[in-house]
């Protein structure tokens, strides 16, 4: 899923992406469309990165699928784990 910015943090803290590159410990939190984003781990200056709860390898969010798992309700959810590992 693309997450769309900005993330709103489970702290309450938001993050805007400016193109610099950063990285933070494991965190949750939602995207600008109110969808569920989890186990992020930083940014690249072009895409979040999080890491696969599965595998343990940080990637971008690109390697975690396109559309994002459907959760039964109004809006879709991030994929945990990376294409590869599913």
């Amino acid at each position: 899923m693309i997450i769309k910015p900005p993330i709103t943090f489970d702290t309450g803290k938001t993050f805007l992406p400016d193109g610099k590159i950063y990285h933070w410990e494991k965190a949750n939190g939602y995207d600008s469309y109110g969808r569920r984003i989890t186990n992020l781990v930083g940014h690249n200056g072009d895409q979040f990165i999080k890491v696969c709860p599965n595998c343990g390898h940080e990637k971008p969010e690109t390697e975690f699928g396109y559309n994002g798992r459907d959760t039964g309700e109004t809006t879709r959810r991030d994929q945990s784990w990376c294409t590869k590992c599913r």
